[in-house]
């Protein structure tokens, strides 16, 4: 960094709003335009240092200024903190530089398209056609389709790695067979969302590809459901939120290959977080702008002239050092399945409330990144009939952690 340069400026449209927690204050800087790669907090003692950013001040000057009010040590020490905030917030697209250009014209060109690329090929699994397809046929082929109960129209599978091998293919593989006789020409996936929005339910009106080619967006039952509810409601349309989402694409190429022969549109949902309730103590049924999303939703498609099936795409615990917690995953291991056993029986018996305050019971710390999406899929369907088809967990022994999954049917 050039000392002499003159050091960026916050942009100006940068929201600052200073809260508690644990005793200490904290800014919790937020990006009105979505530019910026996530919400930032910064504990306020850091914000005599925020205050040089303002297009006034040089590296020597700031240093200067720091020196003349503390130790040398203590200088250095707080100009390695100011450099490294500059580069966090630099990186994240807070600050007015040649960087933020760099994510600015990125993120127009993408909302300006109609088209959302694929964020997994290339990792999750392959982007070439060829390989593609041998990839997964093999997930297919991991279970026998006419051991499998046909007749579903409704689905829970995971969204974890397909990398991972047998244990996520048996899985992904069983739900989708109990759709084997099903003729859609809509797919609706309800994904978790795994990097927040500012409201429940976040839609895309993009189109979504994969290496299979390009799905089409049922974007009139979105436009519709928008014109019914209003500005006030649960919903919103955030393109960014699902652009590097994983839980709607890996269901969207499944089912490209899945019904090949059966020309169909999607309508992509990713639902928020339900920590808010859990935290407040009440059933997400209890918001009532819940309720009249999920009867509106339902109004919408059942006015339309589509053949829908359901899929809630969601994993079940995330535990282990990797996700924050203080122990081995391997070692609770007999207690997850004694509590992911719970969650399985309240959604063999279709019971929505009764699955969400299993997990609220505990303050979720098993972190059910599926419980959103499973809730309301549960709601929206009020399903009669279900099926277990397939429970498993994979020990990622590298970061000494964990993830359950499970993949259910729901009969018409």
């Amino acid at each position: 960094m050039d000392n002499l340069a003159t050091l960026p400026s916050i942009r100006t449209n940068i929201k600052a709003e200073v809260y508690q927690e644990d005793g200490r204050e904290y800014v919790y800087l937020t990006d009105p335009d979505n530019y910026a790669g996530q919400p930032v907090s910064i504990q306020t003692e850091f914000l005599p240092l925020l205050s040089f950013l303002d297009g006034n001040y040089n590296m020597d000057k700031v240093e200067s200024i720091i020196r003349d009010n503390n130790s040398p040590a203590d200088t250095k020490e707080i100009m390695e903190s100011f450099v490294n905030l500059i580069n966090f917030l630099d990186y994240l697209g807070y600050l007015k530089s040649s960087h933020f250009e760099i994510i600015k014209e990125d993120i127009d060109k993408y909302l300006n398209s109609k088209i959302r690329a694929p964020y997994c090929s290339g990792t999750s699994y392959s982007e070439e056609y060829d390989s593609l397809v041998d990839e997964v046929h093999s997930i297919f082929e991991s279970v026998n389709k006419d051991a499998i109960k046909p007749g579903a129209n409704t689905i829970i599978v995971p969204h974890i790695d397909f990398r991972i091998g047998k244990k996520a293919h048996t899985t992904y593989a069983a739900g989708y067979y109990a759709m084997q006789n099903e003729k859609p020409n809509l797919v609706v996936i309800l994904g978790t969302s795994h990097n927040g929005s500012s409201k429940r339910f976040i839609f895309s009106k993009k189109n979504f590809e994969t290496p299979f080619g390009v799905v089409e967006n049922a974007t009139e039952l979105t436009d519709r459901l928008f014109e019914l509810l209003g500005a006030e409601s649960e919903v919103i349309i955030d393109e960014i939120c699902h652009r590097n989402e994983h839980s709607i694409e890996f269901q969207v190429l499944l089912s490209q290959y899945f019904f090949n022969d059966k020309p169909f549109k999607i309508l992509p949902v990713l639902v928020n977080s339900f920590v808010d309730d859990i935290h407040k103590g009440i059933l997400p049924e209890d918001d009532e702008n819940f309720n009249t999303f999920v009867n509106t939703f339902n109004k919408v498609i059942e006015e339309s002239h589509y053949n829908p099936i359901y899929i809630a795409s969601a994993d079940m615990a995330h535990i282990g050092r990797k996700f924050d917690d203080d122990f081995d995953a391997v070692d609770r291991f007999d207690l997850l399945r004694k509590e992911d056993k719970e969650l399985i029986n309240h959604i063999l018996n279709c019971d929505a409330n009764s699955f969400f305050s299993t997990v609220a019971d505990i303050n979720d710390r098993n972190k059910i990144c599926g419980l959103a999406p499973i809730y309301t899929l549960l709601k929206i369907r009020e399903p009669q009939a279900c099926q277990f088809l397939n429970y498993e967990i994979w020990n990622e022994e590298a970061t000494k952690s964990a993830v359950s999954f499970a993949s259910f049917a729901f009969y018409k």
